[in-house]
């Protein structure tokens, strides 16, 4: 920009701007703004002259005066001399990079808001004492929300005795960690967490990394490290943190078909015989969390064991839901002790921060003594490892019990009453409860209206995190959501499902469940007829094709 050899084309009109005028910049130098105008602020110097301008210096000379655009970096060096001056922040000098590499960018997320699938983000303030409700930021204004999508599975990021355990692990170690596992990074939380997580899940060892995307990206790359010859197997919808550590090392990798028993033993037989002194490894999850299906862990387990293939279970969606201790799926199911390898995480269900992977001490400890991932980064503050630990604790116990118990029955009446409404209820049987759109804008429609007018937040899922024609809303119930937050959501799902045009499914209706269901709900359901139009097919009809 600054580099261009003809000032008399610079001075006529700016490049980064879509080629606007500098009479028109001159228009907005002359006054001090309150909004900065979107086209000017493309321009990088014109950015830094209108956030300069909403100071709204008390100074009586202008804040930059330009008498054409040949001026700009001379400008640029006053603004940023009187924006350091008013001590509120310090704009760097900068240099635009060259328009041909600007250009790939641009180009790339124009595509993306031309397919519908670029990423908005939801400023929200969580409300520790109130949560599902929240305080969304939208511009200069603010808006109470409901949140119906949150990983906080259980609420446990605002169970007081956590938050308790996180303030008091501050006042005696302080707020960080210090450094890396290996220099003077390890504090006693984290050890303390590690033995528990080894014994929750019925392990030698376990290893408390920064992330649950750390931890398998670490976990699996280490493996496909260490093992000679290793070959991965893969279920097709499994997430991309494990896809990413598998590819690290450019292993074999064969993909089975999403919970297939019968393609997964056909890619088994074929690794074994092809190569039976090989390493093989069957990676998969308990739970996926966008279709809300289940693995059946034991069988797949069981045919691991037959041709000699270790089991690596991705358990994010179901520790400390599931269970009777709340180890997962693996526990609930009574096959724990099969599994290999367990990778979990410490913020969804737990509230906090953090991954983990428990299994065979020999292997925790080659990922310990190998994983970049690992060894190279800062580790988790000690007043997050200390709160993820009394979380743990707590849904081990007698209360964390009744609190899973609680949340099943909340997502049971959800999924009860999106089967009678007609709503496109995406069937798993897992607490992920997703509603089909099938169209990237018409979601992002979707889940605009619902913030925007009903002020309940469900974000929008799009390519690449689910195939495209599947895009959906992944609706997440709690035990801290009411019947009247359960109630008020169908109200107004339905009525935009109504206003859109949206396609509504014939009732399913089991008369016992949802007849139970309904009589929970009488006093808050919208519509108090409807708990006598169920009793019929024909009542059921008419009520999917009208307003709650």
């Amino acid at each position: 920009f600054f580099s261009v050899t003809s000032r008399s084309s610079m001075a006529s009109s700016c490049p980064f701007s879509g080629f606007m005028k500098t009479a028109a910049f001159k228009q907005i130098h002359q006054t001090v703004v309150a909004k900065p105008n979107l086209d000017a602020m493309k321009c990088p110097f014109m950015k830094i002259v209108q956030v300069s301008q909403s100071l709204k210096s008390h100074e009586e000379t202008p804040v930059a005066q330009v008498a054409d655009g040949s001026d700009c970096k001379q400008s640029m060096n006053i603004v940023q001399e009187r924006i350091n001056g008013s001590g509120k922040f310090t704009v760097a000098p900068f240099e635009p990079m060259a328009p041909k590499i600007q250009n790939q960018f641009d180009s790339y997320l124009s595509k993306l808001h031309g397919e519908g699938r670029y990423r908005v983000f939801t400023e929200l303030e969580r409300k520790a004492s109130e949560f599902p409700k929240a305080t969304r930021y939208h511009g200069d204004t603010t808006q109470e929300v409901t949140v119906w999508c949150s990983n906080d599975y259980l609420g446990m990021g605002q169970q007081p005795e956590v938050m308790q355990a996180c303030k008091d692990a501050v006042d005696m170690w302080g707020t960080g960690a210090g450094g890396t596992r290996n220099i003077s990074g390890t504090v006693h939380s984290h050890v303390m967490l590690e033995k528990e997580m080894a014994a929750h899940h019925g392990k030698e060892a376990a290893l408390v990394l920064g992330s649950g995307f750390i931890a398998n990206d670490a976990s699996l790359g280490t493996l496909g490290s260490v093992l000679k010859d290793v070959e991965f197997l893969s279920d097709e919808e499994n997430h991309a943190s494990m896809i990413a550590g598998m590819r690290q090392k450019g292993a074999k990798k064969k993909i089975f078909r999403h919970n297939d028993l019968e393609h997964l033993e056909e890619l088994l037989k074929e690794s074994y015989e092809r190569a039976p002194h090989a390493a093989r490894i069957v990676a998969f999850e308990s739970v996926y969390s966008m279709s809300g299906t289940i693995a059946p862990i034991e069988d797949i387990c069981n045919l691991a064991r037959k041709y000699d293939a270790i089991t690596y279970l991705d358990e994010v969606h179901a520790v400390g839901m599931y269970g009777a201790h709340g180890a997962g799926i693996a526990e609930r199911d009574g096959c724990m002790h099969k599994v290999d390898l367990i990778q979990g995480t410490l913020g969804k269900a737990y509230g906090c921060i953090g991954g983990y992977i428990a299994g065979n001490a020999a292997i925790i400890d080659c990922i310990r003594s190998k994983a970049p991932g690992f060894i190279f980064t800062t580790s988790l503050p000690p007043h997050v490892s200390y709160a993820a630990l009394t979380s743990v604790r707590y849904l081990r116990g007698a209360d964390g019990v009744a609190r899973r118990a609680h949340f099943h029955s909340n997502v049971s009446k959800l999924k009860c009453l999106m089967r009678a409404a007609g709503l496109p209820l995406m069937e798993g049987d897992s607490h992920i409860t997703p509603l089909l759109v099938g169209d990237a804008v018409t979601c992002k429609k979707v889940s605009d209206i619902l913030i925007n007018e009903f002020g309940i937040y469900v974000q929008p899922i799009n390519f690449p995190t689910v195939p495209v024609g599947t895009e959906r809303l992944r609706i997440t119930a709690s035990p801290v959501h009411t019947d009247e937050h359960i109630a008020y959501l169908m109200s107004s799902l339905l009525h935009v499902w109504n206003r859109l045009g949206l396609p509504l499914r014939e009732p399913v209706i089991n008369n016992a469940e949802a007849a139970a269901v309904i009589a929970d709900f009488h006093s808050v359901l919208p519509d108090s007829a409807f708990a006598t139009r169920i009793t019929s097919s024909a009542g059921a009809a008419e009520y999917g094709d009208r307003l709650w």
